[in-house]
């Protein structure tokens, strides 16, 4: 995960650093999502992860308004533990 946070830093360092975001983009999303669904299979391994860059960028997207009330829906599909991603 310590690689994925270098590169995310470096792609998106203005999400990273919680600062304004003018758009969000699907490389945005995507790492969210695969972000949301590590914390899902593996909550414990997670939550003890070392990766701050990481955490706050996933705190970030979840917390944008839109994102926010996405998550909340009954439009969004939960996990499941068998699909092909989580």
């Amino acid at each position: 995960m310590c690689r994925v946070s270098c590169v995310v830093c470096r792609v998106r360092p203005c999400v990273v650093s919680c600062r304004v975001v003018q758009e969000l983009s699907y490389v945005d999303l995507c790492v969210f999502h695969v972000l949301d669904g590590i914390a899902f299979q593996c909550p414990e391994e997670w939550a003890a992860a070392q990766v701050p860059l990481l955490k706050a960028f996933h705190e970030r997207i979840a917390s944008l308004p839109a994102i926010a009330r996405y998550l909340k829906s009954d439009r969004r599909f939960p996990f499941s533990g068998t699909g092909p991603i989580f």
